[in-house]
């Protein structure tokens, strides 16, 4: 069991390190300081592409939602950066309430239907 947990641990350092180099990196080219980096509107397709990492293979329901949002999140980017529909940071903002207010939801259904699948199974043993 601690191996797991180990493995576990380091793939979340892997993953945060990334996470931070991808955002410095970006911040820096988004201020002007980084010359390779250019400034682009694309950054929310990282947030797209970790969500649905996260869907593909999830190991417990929080995973899952947590792409799913995840996407709607780069969803939200997007729209608020392209202006989709005359959506701008200062008016989208309550889509963000929404958004992770369906992740606790759909956390807590997948849950109970998990656990009442587990009941189901036990019972026909």
């Amino acid at each position: 069991m601690r191996l797991g947990m180990e493995t576990r641990d380091r793939r979340r350092v892997v993953w945060g390190v990334l996470l931070i180099s991808i955002g410095a990196a970006l911040t820096l080219g988004q201020l002007g300081f980084a010359g390779v980096i250019p400034r682009y509107h694309w950054w929310p397709a990282i947030l797209f592409v970790i969500g649905v990492v996260q869907m593909i293979a999830p190991e417990r329901p929080k995973q899952f939602a947590s792409g799913l949002s995840l996407i709607l999140l780069s969803l939200w980017f997007f729209a608020c950066i392209q202006h989709w529909y005359g959506l701008y940071y200062r008016t989208a903002w309550p889509l963000l309430l929404v958004i992770f207010g369906g992740e606790m939801i759909l956390v807590a259904a997948l849950e109970r239907s998990g656990a009442a699948r587990k009941q189901t199974e036990e019972r026909h043993e």
